[in-house]
């Protein structure tokens, strides 16, 4: 192809030059292919590229290549699920690293694999890969890309991968299961939660699900002093009066108190907000003058909200979900600028089901900046996923008299397990790292204590 040389043409004049190479690269930036194949520059992506897995009975090996991109790279983010969207952080891998071998999987078992790369302020787009583990211990073939030799290329490290059972027992039996065998069995559904475990999903929320009469859609409470028990509503609970009692229920849509003229406040106890299969993109309970105890939330994108004084969460158990990019958090104290009374204690927040990087903020998050003069006790509480642990943001006029005792599940967040200001912090002490036991309500070990202020 001949260059188009420049001089007038109608309705325009062309002063450049147009090449071959320029023009192949418009066509193929229009079309969306990888221009790099034919040596005019790399096509930039945040996503890890040529991700291959190779997955024995027991163990799989992941191995993949750096996006082609200009931003610094922090590390690596792989997850495992088996399902979909059950997504757990297995590793945070070093940024020159491109392998990672996750053990302890279940033979026969299909699992699905991701990759994230870790920037300086958020994540790129994740690679993706899924494989079935064999029944016996032989090697598979690697499921991704045919791009990644150094992952068929060991038949011949094979055998001595798959030869020492003896180290196998460890990675399918390891011993954080083992304490838990002597401790005392899951509380059955309706069971009150043991005074020496922490909330359990069988121990909080509705005693029982049957039985129980029906509201369709809304219920709006107007009335001072009313007792809501034993209802299934499938809407949402609107508390539009004072002095309201909600117990032994179930709330599809959420329960909600209204800022009426003369105040509003309510207590729910053994009650379920929420339904498994459904994800809400707002908050389970909210929003000021309440009590919650033994609540079980599930389906919101936020468990608690608080924007005012007289809040206590106690002895809850909360599993947050995905809700497009709705920042999720456990319970949000936010809004509540010189909000006072507010306990948070002995609550098991679980954002590992949010655990996309668009979504998630903190299982506590209480942002002083956005809370000015917001007084809050943040004492024995169990929190998993998120950015961070419990975050007790900026240097606001926000006080924390006593943040204790509160406990972090090691991999499950994806920066630090707890991000706090200690200017802020009366008492801070008790506050660790663990393996923690969901089914159990209870501490499998404790990994390292957090003596941060």
């Amino acid at each position: 192809m001949q260059a188009v040389p420049p001089g007038p043409v109608h309705g325009h004049r062309i002063r450049r030059t147009v090449t071959i190479a320029t023009l192949l690269a418009l066509v193929f930036t229009f079309s969306g292919c990888d221009l790099s194949v034919f040596g005019f520059g790399e096509a930039k992506s945040d996503e890890p590229r040529n991700l291959a897995v190779q997955v024995r009975s027991t163990s799989a090996t992941l191995r993949w290549e750096a996006p082609r991109t200009d931003r610094a790279i922090e590390h690596y983010k792989v997850q495992i699920a088996t399902s979909s969207k059950q997504w757990k952080v297995v590793a945070r891998v070093p940024r020159t690293t491109r392998s990672h071998e996750i053990t302890g999987l279940e033979p026969g078992t299909k699992y699905y694999f991701r990759v994230w790369v870790r920037f300086d302020h958020d994540y790129g787009k994740a690679a993706k890969v899924s494989a079935t583990t064999p029944r016996t211990d032989t090697a598979s073939r690697p499921s991704g890309p045919a791009v990644a030799p150094p992952v068929t290329a060991p038949p011949a490290t094979a055998p001595p991968a798959t030869a020492p059972p003896a180290t196998a027992p460890p990675a399918t039996a390891p011993p954080a299961t083992d304490p838990p065998a002597t401790d005392p069995p899951t509380s059955e559904p309706g069971a009150r939660c043991s005074p020496t475990a922490y909330p359990t999903d069988g121990c909080t929320g509705a005693p029982t699900t049957s039985g129980l009469q029906v509201h369709e859609g809304d219920l709006t409470v107007t009335r001072a002093g009313a007792v809501i028990d034993g209802y299934r509503v499938t809407g949402r609970l609107l508390v539009r009066a004072s002095n309201v009692t909600i117990r032994n229920s179930v709330v599809y849509g959420g329960i909600d108190g209204w800022r009426a003229e003369g105040g509003t406040s309510f207590t729910v106890e053994d009650t379920t907000v929420g339904r498994a299969g459904v994800c809400v993109g707002r908050h389970g309970v909210g929003s000021e003058n309440y009590t919650a105890r033994r609540v079980r939330v599930l389906g919101f994108a936020d468990g608690f909200w608080v924007s005012g004084s007289n809040v206590t969460i106690q002895g809850s158990y909360a599993t947050m979900c995905r809700s497009g990019c709705w920042h999720s958090d456990g319970v949000q104290v936010l809004n509540a600028a010189g909000a006072r009374n507010i306990t948070i204690d002995r609550n098991v927040l679980d954002m590992r089901p949010v655990d996309d990087p668009c979504a998630t903020t903190c299982p506590i998050f209480v942002p002083t900046d956005q809370n000015p003069g917001v007084r809050v006790t943040i004492t024995n509480n169990v929190v998993a996923g998120g950015e961070d642990g419990i975050c007790i943001y900026n240097r606001g006029s926000g006080s924390f008299p006593s943040v204790t005792g509160n406990l972090s599940v090691r991999g499950s967040h994806d920066r630090t397990p707890f991000a706090v200001y200690c200017g802020n912090i009366g008492v801070w002490s008790g506050n660790a790292e663990v393996d923690y036991d969901f089914a159990t309500g209870r501490v499998i070990r404790t990994v390292r204590t957090m003596d941060l202020c």
